[in-house]
């Protein structure tokens, strides 16, 4: 069976690197109709299984409504369950296109016609609230979205009420390895994080350049580190457990809305510790989380001064034939103690000890499987996954 080395996707990965220090970043997800959510500005990069696919979710539906099925399932816990998409009108052309997507809450209208009785359990099909639908316009160039959902790295959602941003970036297919991206980013939102307060505004001009290679590294007025490593042994020659893979990916520097030990003492998130501070076990100190957020509203993440650092891994094994089992886990990394004078952090002995009492705080994990589409050559696989603490899945085409 064929096989795409995996260093095919560097130049992906140099793409996302850079999308992690900006804002738009797409990642995989049944909340909205075309399969996808925004993150945060300056959130790591998707886990592999969540990761944009090279095919819209429109392209996904358009395909399989050609082959005589009428819609795809996906699976969303706090919306009822099993849910149903199909497109209904697409129009446009290279640059831009317009689509009318639907949706159906079939798993919440079985349970609640299973509650009636005789012509009764038709009702929830005549139910206006099972029923969605979608119209989006989308350019290569501009974006402009009003209420807008974003999620953080942990799957905590909130509402930007409105975002307009235009990007420049290179090509893909670019001969001499090196990427960059500039771009306008302009947001309104609340100015707290809990949605209070009055609406304010923030504006962003940025740019970054990365270079392809066994690491990928920025330099600006910011500077952060993308490093990863991969191996696998077996090349899928015998029908069982001829495929292992691992991947570990280590993002440095992100951008952060708070400061390392700057943060206000918490019984639920930090303890003092000597000088410094640390967090608890079940706390990240970066911040991350629902009950650890900082006082701004998400949207205003491009204004942090405070870093913190993430690291991803991935793992495959081939089951049987082109069936392969996948788990992509994203940990925090916190240091548990930061000197608490600003002089002492930039000392060798306060630099290695903030290294030295680096753990790691899981975020999330996705599971799920993948199968190479016959006819593909290996570059379309069908791919299934769910994340337990989003209570999401999806079932989609992944290029390669």
């Amino acid at each position: 069976m064929p096989l795409v080395p995996e260093k095919l996707r560097a130049r992906q990965e140099v793409r996302a690197a850079l999308g992690s220090q900006f804002w738009g970043q797409e990642a995989a997800s049944p909340r909205s109709i075309d399969g996808k959510t925004v993150l945060n500005p300056c959130e790591p990069v998707p886990l592999g299984l969540m990761a944009p696919s090279g095919l819209s979710r429109t392209q996904q539906l358009l395909a399989a409504q050609a082959l005589g099925i009428l819609a795809l399932p996906s699976y969303l816990g706090d919306r009822g369950g099993l849910i149903l998409d199909r497109v209904l009108a697409r129009i446009g052309g290279r640059t831009w296109w317009a689509t009318l997507g639907s949706r159906m809450h079939a798993q919440r209208a079985f349970r609640q016609g299973a509650a009636l009785d005789g012509p009764a359990m038709l009702r929830p099909l005549k139910d206006p609230q099972n029923y969605a639908a979608c119209l989006r316009l989308h350019s290569q160039i501009a974006r402009l979205a009003s209420g807008q959902e974003v999620v953080d790295a942990t799957g905590v959602a909130c509402v930007v009420p409105l975002t307009a941003s235009l990007d420049l970036s290179s090509a893909l297919d670019r001969g001499d390895g090196m990427q960059y991206r500039i771009g306008l980013h302009q947001a309104l939102a609340p100015a707290d994080s809990d949605g209070s307060g009055p609406l304010r505004s923030t504006q962003h001009v940025q740019g970054a350049v990365a270079v392809e290679g066994e690491a990928y590294l920025n330099t600006s007025l910011r500077v952060f580190l993308s490093a990863g490593i991969s191996g696998q042994l077996g090349r899928f020659r015998r029908r069982w457990l001829d495929f292992t893979a691992a991947a570990l990916r280590v993002d440095v520097g992100l951008t952060s809305q708070h400061v390392l030990g700057a943060l206000p003492a918490a019984p639920d998130a930090h303890t003092a510790v000597g000088g410094g501070w640390a967090g608890t076990a079940g706390g990240a100190s970066t911040g991350l989380g629902p009950c650890a957020n900082p006082d701004r509203h998400p949207a205003f993440a491009l204004e942090g001064r405070g870093t913190w650092h993430a690291l991803s891994a991935g793992l495959a094994q081939q089951v049987w034939g082109p069936l392969r089992a996948r788990c992509d886990l994203r940990f925090a990394l916190d240091p548990t103690y930061v000197p608490a004078d600003e002089g002492e952090r930039s000392t060798v002995h306060g630099l290695v000890a903030t290294a030295l009492s680096v753990r790691a705080s899981r975020l999330e994990t996705v599971v799920g499987a993948d199968c190479v589409l016959p006819g593909s050559g290996g570059a379309a696989r069908l791919v299934v996954w769910y994340s337990p603490q989003r209570r999401e899945g999806m079932a989609e085409v992944h290029l390669f």
